[in-house]
């Protein structure tokens, strides 16, 4: 009896063994095999109880970070309107007091709350120009006038992305308008000169193409002349600051001298009135 239950436990033994050999040769270590004695059968032997499988522990899957861990990225980031360093044209006009455009103009653009200031100059023939500025960036516009009777102005903030800006100036000048006729038939006269002078001064001239002239005059009385070649005209006007001076006519006669001494550069030249303008 004693030999069997030697027999047995050596059996149990080496079946031990062999299933910590074979858990080994799986490749993922296994616990230790049990085997317990089990109680003695109706026929004396012992029988050995199954295994229990073994437990291998899983890695844990990582944890997803929170939105605002996630790092940001460029499809995240916030739009803009513009992008950075962007540019736009900003068109400038400048007009009078009667909505006319003024040419002769030199707009300085002044970038604001800058330390080292950013200026932009530019010259201004037609009443009109575009301006090329960075995008977001506040201005301030001067406008200086060429013509004395125009007053300076300012405008304050201005950005590009505004697309156009206007600027009236105050004026002390007289608006006069009319058209100068011809020596022959009194139609328009086409191409004449007509100048404005203020005590033999000349302070403005300018070339009617189609007879009409446009002109701005200082305030008090301006003598307006016209010339085409072998013809000359002149006549005397008076108004006051704003005002609009309508319908002036200007009649040229027939003259032998060619160009009238009042055409001349030098300031302050006698000149012959014409009889029509006394």
């Amino acid at each position: 009896m004693r030999l069997r239950t030697l027999g047995a436990l050596a059996a149990i033994a080496v079946a031990g063994l062999v299933g910590i050999a074979l858990g080994f040769r799986g490749g993922a270590p296994r616990g230790p095999s049990v085997a317990q004695e089990a109680p003695a059968a109706s026929d004396g032997q012992t029988r050995e109880v199954a295994e229990a499988p073994s437990v291998v522990a899983e890695p844990h899957p990582p944890v997803p970070l929170p939105p605002d861990a996630e790092p940001a990225t460029p499809e995240r980031s916030p739009t803009r309107r513009f992008a950075r360093g962007a540019r736009a044209r900003l068109r400038v006009e400048v007009l009078d007091a009667w909505d006319q455009p003024v040419p002769h103009v030199e707009i300085v653009a002044t970038r604001i709350g800058e330390v080292e200031a950013d200026q932009i100059s530019e010259a201004l023939y037609s009443g009109a120009c575009d301006l090329d500025l960075p995008v977001g960036i506040p201005y301030r516009l001067e406008f200086v006038p060429e013509a004395p009777w125009f007053e300076k102005a300012t405008l304050e903030p201005v950005r590009a992305e505004e697309g156009r800006v206007r600027c009236r100036l105050a004026t002390n000048a007289v608006r006069v308008t009319g058209v100068v006729h011809g020596a022959e038939g009194g139609e328009a006269e086409p191409y004449a000169l007509v100048s404005a002078s203020v005590e033999g001064v000349k302070v403005q001239k300018a070339w009617c193409s189609d007879g009409a002239f446009d002109l701005r005059i200082p305030a008090g009385v301006v003598r307006l002349e016209a010339w085409v070649p072998g013809a000359a005209g002149d006549r005397y006007v008076s108004g006051k600051t704003g005002e609009w001076i309508e319908r002036v006519d200007i009649f040229l006669e027939v003259v032998r001298r060619g160009v009238p001494p009042s055409f001349a550069l030098e300031p302050g030249t006698p000149i012959p009135l014409n009889p029509r303008s006394r």
